[in-house]
């Protein structure tokens, strides 16, 4: 099932527009039906153990595509990380992603992944390439 791709998909089909209006409203409901957590904006990142923060364009199928991949994955990763993501599109300038990933800096492309182990940042990427290279290496993704 692909949660987070559906997303723009619409039955009957919706001008591009208000599908991804939608796709943004729905958004926070198909995390809570999925594997991962919400990253809420200033909430803290844990001190202990592995913390992997993503940020999706709600309106990108490729990046939508790129969630439903980790969720799938939940098994590589479910014993050894936590993995919240949230939509760049809450962010209204990019000082704001500072909220959502403290210490990391600019943010030029999305998505974007920062990854935490025991409270310290240990890798941070932009760019689905990029960031599909982090997460595998990491083991979040096969």
């Amino acid at each position: 099932m692909n949660t987070f791709a559906d997303l723009l998909t619409a039955k009957p089909p919706f001008d591009p527009a208000d599908l991804q209006f939608r796709a943004q409203q729905s958004f926070p409901s198909r995390v809570s039906q999925s594997h991962l957590l919400m990253r809420k904006p200033c909430s803290p990142i844990p001190n202990t153990g592995i913390f992997v923060v993503i940020g999706a364009a709600s309106y990108s199928p490729m990046e939508l595509q790129l969630l439903d991949d980790v969720d799938a994955a939940h098994l590589n990763w479910h014993n050894q990380a936590q993995v919240a993501v949230f939509d760049v599109l809450d962010c209204q300038t990019t000082a704001d992603f500072e909220k959502y990933l403290p210490g990391v800096g600019s943010v030029a492309q999305s998505p974007v992944v920062a990854i935490w182990e025991d409270g310290r940042l240990a890798a941070k990427q932009t760019g689905l390439r990029m960031v599909r290279e982090v997460l595998q290496e990491r083991h979040i993704l096969s």
